[in-house]
């Protein structure tokens, strides 16, 4: 009985929460059809796939329209009656960017619902404008806050030209010194980032240099060609760009050093670095001005995660209206899946990312509910992911276990040891693929291949010769193998990071195959955060996660921090990592293959014809192959749709159906209440 009180108390709550943050979903007097010009608009047929045209100019040559005036939002139009704000006209760019909506031409007001459990992994799909974007198939780079660019022919200088007259959230012009207070005051100082920004870095590891060539054009310079800088400005985290009207009170080259530290004391912080951190990390800090479509009003770790529509955005659709459509976001905190998944069945919530859903776990619920008419389940984007992966600390302070970890056999014997048809069978039932790491299935990359599945069928005969011969042997009862330096049993600590739900039992399962070699899994379940501060401090022995190795099928190998080293903390071996990105100076040297990927990497970035990237991209999977550095336990394929379904609630409209994986590629700002 209590158990039930208990649930009735929970459903109210959230109803409660939901009416609060959710309605009425379009406020009177705040909504209505977009009409700055009604016949465009009655006449405008989307595709199912939202898109872009660089600026109005373009727009109006291609589709032969010509657009007379500017649409808003009537809350801001009443801000303007009442002298709160600028016209709509001058709060636009010279050149708006043009997004063609996927269904339809959208209708102003209401809040876009997004729940979540306390975590912020998908606010930054809804807070982040990139210099360039994908597009939501992923396969094209097209304009956003940079209209045009420029390569010189050598792939060593880009010019980049911002669209004229873009404002910042507070209506201070954003110019090209926003990407060079960038440059100058953050990616360049070595006590904010000490090893500089890899992204932004040539082939030689080495910085680019910005200059500012006028107030909307920048250049950005390389000692070699690189030839990915354009799709790593479709995805450059954190962007390459700052308020320094802002932030520059908050730093002591350009404020008073002793008042800056006095600031960061008063706010309980150590130094100025963690103040200009806190106050640069814009998702959390409703002071900090923006430039994307809407803007925190509070906290994100509140109830309720409120989102308000940015007035100055820089975006119009096909029709001439400001974008975007929906007045804000409301980010509900539910607590738990269970709650998020009865909420998102009853159409209470606009969308939900499957992860959230716990992927294929909900999916035949999700699906048998769809009749009812309260939500659609569209198709999302995939990648592969390998579950249940295995990284070993080589550097291990226990001489024994750097000395086993280090053995491609003894990897070898952990990875026939287990038994991957029984994880995929008791956890995703039987859906899953058992898999090594490696890339999409397919051209160009095939990962089907026989080489990414080596090693993956259960064999305790073959573990357990290759364990005897490695001199670990059994304990007189032949219960445990023990170690031979000590006589003590062979037990083994895993940090295993509980992000995905399924990773526990796939280690339970793993902890019992161990057993049978006479090895002791010891599990210590962590949270995603306290996971990577314990691996990035060194401090675990084998750490098992959930890892991408080949998501998106552009510029994988400079990308993919995973897969070569060009991070401190790699994930193989940040003492590798660290000697790689320390020119030697740090960390411990790594194996020569080790060295070799980090060449790869470096060619990899100069190069600019895509059939030598990928056999670039060939080798570096084919070395990962040979070494067996990770164990993986189960492929999540990037096509299942048991796995990649968004719930969007019927009253949204304009989202892309398949829509990009990382929703910022789908532009959320079109999303449309249509009630």
């Amino acid at each position: 009985m209590k158990k039930l009180l208990l649930v009735s108390f929970s459903l109210i709550l959230v109803i409660c929460i939901i009416q609060k943050t959710g309605e009425p979903k379009t406020p009177s007097g705040t909504s209505g059809t977009s009409s700055a010009n009604p016949k465009i608009a009655a006449a405008y047929q989307g595709t199912k796939q939202v898109s872009v045209y660089a600026t109005l100019k373009d727009y109006e040559e291609a589709e032969g329209i010509s657009i007379t005036k500017f649409g808003e939002a009537p809350s801001l139009a009443m801000k303007v009656s009442m002298g709160e704000i600028p016209s709509v006209e001058e709060r636009l760019p010279e050149e708006p960017l043009v997004v063609l909506p996927a269904d339809k031409i959208g209708s102003y007001g209401g809040n876009l619902v997004n729940p979540h459990m306390g975590n912020i992994d998908f606010l930054e799909d809804m807070l982040r404008e990139f210099p360039l974007m994908f597009t939501n198939d992923l396969k094209r780079i097209v304009p956003n806050i940079i209209k045009a660019w420029d390569v010189n022919l050598g792939a060593t200088e880009y010019t980049f030209h911002i669209r004229k007259g873009i404002k910042w959230s507070d209506g201070v012009a954003f110019t090209s010194d926003a990407f060079l207070f960038w440059y100058q005051a953050y990616a360049m100082n070595t006590e904010l980032n000490p090893h500089g920004i890899s992204h932004f870095k040539d082939g030689n590891n080495k910085m680019g240099v910005m200059t500012k060539i006028d107030d909307y054009s920048f250049k950005v310079s390389f000692s070699t060609p690189n030839g990915i800088i354009l799709a790593k400005m479709c995805r450059f985290r954190p962007v390459p760009y700052l308020p320094g009207h802002y932030l520059k009170q908050f730093h002591p080259s350009y404020s008073d050093q002793a008042q800056v530290e006095k600031l960061a004391k008063g706010e309980g912080f150590s130094s100025w670095v963690e103040l200009f951190n806190n106050k640069r990390y814009y998702f959390d800090n409703p002071a900090s001005p923006t430039i994307f479509a809407w803007m925190p009003t509070n906290k994100a770790n509140a109830q309720v995660h409120v989102l308000e529509r940015n007035p100055y955005f820089w975006a119009i659709d096909a029709a001439g209206n400001q974008l975007p459509y929906a007045d804000g976001v409301h980010r509900v905190n539910l607590g738990n899946q269970e709650t998020i998944v009865l909420k998102a069945l009853a159409g209470d919530v606009d969308y939900v990312h499957p992860y959230v859903l716990g992927y294929d776990k909900n999916y035949p619920l999700f699906k048998r509910e769809e009749a009812r008419g309260k939500y659609r389940l569209i198709t999302q984007g995939g990648w592969s992911t390998f579950l249940g992966t295995l990284m070993f600390n080589m550097n291990s302070p226990d001489a024994l276990l750097k000395e086993l970890f280090n053995q491609k056999d003894f990897r070898i014997a952990l990875s026939v040891g287990m038994d991957r048809n029984a994880m995929n069978e008791v956890v995703f039932k039987g859906q899953y693929t058992p898999s090594q790491v490696g890339p999409l299935i397919g051209p160009p990359y095939h990962g089907e291949s026989d080489k990414f599945k080596q090693y993956t069928e259960y064999d305790m005969e073959m573990a357990n010769s290759i364990l005897d011969k490695l001199g670990l042997k059994w304990n007189d009862g032949k219960i445990t193998r023990v170690r031979p330096d000590t006589g003590a049993p062979l037990e083994i600590v895993a940090i295993v990071n509980t992000d995905w739900t399924q990773t526990i039992q796939i280690c339970e399962i793993m902890k019992d195959n161990f057993q049978k070699l006479g090895i002791n899994l010891i599990l210590k379940p962590l949270a995603q955060q306290f996971f990577s501060e314990k691996r990035d401090a060194r401090d675990y022995q084998i750490a098992i996660t959930t890892i991408g190795f080949g998501g998106s099928k552009m510029d994988f190998a400079s990308l993919n921090g995973g897969a070569v080293p060009r991070s401190p903390n790699w994930s193989v071996s940040p003492d590798w990592g660290l000697w790689i990105m320390s020119e030697g100076k740090e960390g411990v040297e790594p194996p020569d293959d080790v060295k070799r990927l980090a060449e790869i990497s470096k060619s990899f970035v100069q190069e600019s014809d895509e059939a030598k990237r990928q056999k670039l991209e060939a080798e570096v999977f084919d070395i990962h192959a040979e070494n067996l550095w990770y164990i993986s336990s189960l492929k999540q394929p990037g096509d299942l749709p048991q796995v990649f379904y968004v719930p969007v609630s019927n009253r949204l409209v304009n989202v892309s159906d398949p829509v990009a994986g990382e929703w910022y590629y789908a532009v959320p700002e079109s999303w449309s209440i249509d009630e």
